[in-house]
């Protein structure tokens, strides 16, 4: 798990702080209460450990998580949590947590909902997205789930990439694909190329021909796609840098 347990943990009276700070209207501040501000909040974020943390149920031995605030998070259910979120971030993302061995998804609401059974070998979260990666046991290929455990990619996978905006790169021995990350329509990999330009249509290299893809996962080249006026059928995926933020 990512934590820095080098620092003093955050207390529950400086997280209340810390939601009071995200309300206070910037524009109101004149500079030298703005410069206040920012000290604080950097002296906050700097030396304490705001991760949420693990904890144990002393009756069963078993194990859930808690945020810097004393909130149960998942509830003392598991054996680990196979990493935590922090308190600045995505407190309430879900968590993958591990039951005999195996990786599974679970809210983290305090309803201990879990969203997938415990088949992974190993589950991370996707950094900029709301998915995951995981793998199954004994196999190198990743496959990508959202949040709420819905398969978007079975484990064929080889490699995936940072998002450009709303849309995720994937491949598979070579061959791409993306994951629209507003819509979760998936383009499976089977292009040799993909071309991502802030405010453009994402373009598609298949065989040498350049392309575009509509919402149905059909192949156009880009004379077909100008002749059926797909940018118009609002069909194609699109790279909008502000349309999607996580």
């Amino acid at each position: 798990m990512a934590t820095n347990n080098s620092l003093p943990r955050a207390t529950a009276e400086m997280a209340q702080r810390y939601n009071e700070m995200l309300k206070i209207d910037m524009i109101e501040l004149n500079s030298d209460q703005l410069a206040t501000l920012n000290e604080e909040y950097a002296d906050m974020e700097e030396n304490y450990d705001w991760y949420n943390y693990e904890f144990t149920d002393p009756a069963t031995g078993k194990v859930g998580v808690k945020d810097v605030a004393g909130n149960i998070l998942v509830p003392a259910l598991y054996d680990g949590a196979c990493y935590v979120e922090h308190y600045m971030g995505r407190p309430h993302a879900p968590h993958v947590m591990m039951r005999n061995g195996k990786c599974g998804i679970v809210a983290a609401d305090g309803s201990g909902q879990e969203f997938t059974k415990f088949d992974y070998e190993y589950a991370v979260p996707i950094n900029y997205t709301p998915f995951y990666a995981v793998w199954l046991e004994g196999d190198k290929h990743i496959g990508i789930i959202a949040r709420d455990g819905t398969v978007l990619v079975d484990n064929i996978l080889t490699n995936y990439y940072e998002p450009f905006g709303s849309c995720m790169v994937i491949e598979r021995d070579g061959k791409k694909g993306v994951i629209e990350m507003v819509t979760m329509q998936v383009v499976a990999p089977e292009y040799d190329d993909i071309d991502i330009a802030p405010g453009e249509y994402v373009t598609f290299t298949l065989n040498g021909v350049k392309g575009r893809v509509d919402q149905n996962g059909k192949f156009y080249s880009m004379e077909e796609a100008d002749r059926l006026e797909l940018p118009d059928n609002d069909i194609d995926i699109v790279y909008d840098y502000d349309e999607y933020s996580f």
